[in-house]
C-alpha cells in the first residue's frame, strides 16, 4: 500500500483527522488550510442533524453512501441511496426515483461522471455528478453549499447537486469533486484551485 499523501500539496502526510481518521496532512499549516473545507463534512456529532462521518450507520439492503449538496443550505450532507441494475447504462447506480426525489419536483437534471484522469490521485470506481439544467425561470436558487465549499471560487450552480459512485464516497473524495465543479464552470484547473495553498507554501 502506497504511504498516505498530503490532501491539499501532496507532499509525504504526518498527520490526519482526529475525527474521521481518513484526511492526511503533511504538517499544521495544511491541517489549518483545509479546515474551512473538511468541516463541511466532517464534524464532532455536535450538530445532530449532521452527524460526524465516523457515526455514519450503512443501513439494510443495497446501498452506496453519496453526498448531497442541497441549495438551501450551506453544508452539504451525508446520505444513503439504494442501488439498482441500469441495463441501460450498464452498471450500478441509485435507484431513479430516489435521485428523482432528491432533485426535486419537477426539476430536469443531468449527470455526467469524472474521469479517473482528473483526480491528482488514483481512486477507485467512477464518481457520477446529478445537476439541474440551467434554465432561466425554473424557480431555481443559486446552490449555497456548493458556493461555500468551492471558495474562493464561489462556483454558481442552480438547484440541488447530487453527487453518486459506484461505490461508497469517502471523505478524500469531496476535494475531487469540488475540484471538477470549479474547473467545469470557471475554467481553473491545476496549482490555481488552491491558491491559499501555494501562497503558504
Amino acid at each position: 500500500m502506497a504511504p498516505p499523501r498530503c490532501r491539499l500539496c501532496d507532499k509525504a502526510a504526518h498527520r490526519v483527522c482526529a475525527q474521521c481518521k481518513l484526511a492526511n496532512y503533511c504538517n499544521i499549516d495544511c491541517v489549518n488550510l483545509d479546515q474551512p473545507f473538511h468541516s463541511l463534512l466532517c464534524t464532532d456529532g455536535s450538530d445532530n442533524s449532521r452527524p460526524a462521518f465516523s457515526e455514519l450507520k450503512r443501513p439494510a439492503g443495497d446501498v452506496t453512501r453519496c453526498i448531497f449538496l442541497p441549495p438551501d443550505s450551506d453544508y452539504p450532507q451525508w446520505i444513503w441511496l439504494p442501488l439498482e441494475n441500469d441495463k441501460y447504462r450498464k452498471q450500478t447506480m441509485p435507484k431513479d426515483h430516489r435521485v428523482d426525489e432528491l432533485m426535486g419536483e419537477g426539476v430536469d437534471y443531468t449527470y455526467g461522471h469524472i474521469h479517473n484522469t482528473f483526480a491528482r490521485r488514483d481512486h477507485r470506481g467512477n464518481i457520477y455528478v446529478y445537476t439541474a439544467f440551467q434554465r432561466e425561470g425554473a424557480g431555481l436558487t443559486v446552490n449555497r453549499s456548493v458556493r461555500m465549499a468551492s471558495a474562493p471560487h464561489n462556483v454558481e450552480l442552480l438547484g440541488p447537486v447530487l453527487v453518486a459512485g459506484s461505490r461508497d464516497l469517502e471523505m478524500d473524495d469531496f476535494h475531487i469533486i469540488i475540484d471538477h465543479l470549479v474547473t467545469w464552470r470557471t475554467g481553473v484547473k491545476g496549482r490555481e484551485l488552491h491558491p491559499q495553498v501555494q501562497d503558504a507554501k
